[in-house]
């Protein structure tokens, strides 16, 4: 009696992948970020979610969504007709992102990890935050995410470009006096580059800050 070949089946190592500023991350296993070639490692990977970086998104309150226009969105978000439109609904903020992904980005996930979910970057700023006043940043080499939380609650994410240490300085401030939070203590997630002479400034500024560095996310410097 002959023995066949049996295959066996590989259990790939599961990741997500981040697409920031053009260059692409995925986690390793102990959740630190390192680059790689998109490709590359959907073949290697099990891709649980694309996070995707642009400017291209806005939010919708799921209240408001039914009696929004897909035209009245797509033009809040990019009016762009080279984007491939997204709605990723978020319970936990009660609200629809609505983003634009570049098609040929998007056909590429597609084709090469068709299990895997894409989402814009802002979502991993929006997890739930159970905190009565939290605020989360996420730096990069000219990219400045920011998002505030109040009672748990969302109140704004926001992507911002930025040139100099005086940029992120100034949108920072922006959004603490948005949020309220200037005569406030309240926590601060600091995540990506480490900025030192930002965070610096902002130790002075709010000395009573409670603040955090996730340090695995500095892909600069990992």
């Amino acid at each position: 009696m002959g023995i066949g070949n049996k295959s066996k089946s590989v259990t790939l190592q599961k990741t997500n992948i981040y697409i920031f500023e053009s260059k692409c991350f995925f986690l390793t296993e102990i959740g630190f970020w390192k680059e790689g070639v998109l490709e590359n490692i959907m073949k290697k990977f099990e891709v649980d979610c694309v996070y995707i970086d642009n400017p291209y998104f806005t939010i919708i309150p799921l209240e408001i969504w039914n009696y929004t226009s897909e035209k009245y969105k797509k033009e809040v978000a990019a009016n762009n007709k080279n984007l491939q439109y997204i709605a990723s609904k978020n319970n936990s903020i009660e609200s629809y992102i609505y983003w634009g992904n570049a098609i040929e980005v998007h056909k590429k996930i597609q084709n090469n990890s068709p299990q895997s979910t894409i989402k814009h970057f802002s979502e991993s700023m929006i997890g739930f935050i159970n905190k009565s006043k939290n605020l989360k940043i996420f730096h990069g080499d000219k990219t400045l995410y920011i998002s505030s939380f109040s009672d748990g609650k969302l109140t704004l994410v926001n992507r911002f470009n930025v040139e100099s240490m005086d940029d992120s300085l100034y949108y920072f401030l922006s959004v603490v006096k948005e949020s309220n939070f200037i005569a406030h203590e309240f926590n601060l997630e600091y995540m990506g580059i480490e900025k030192k002479p930002l965070i610096s400034k902002i130790k002075e500024l709010f000395p009573r800050v409670k603040f955090s560095f996730l340090k695995e996310t500095d892909y600069k410097n990992n």
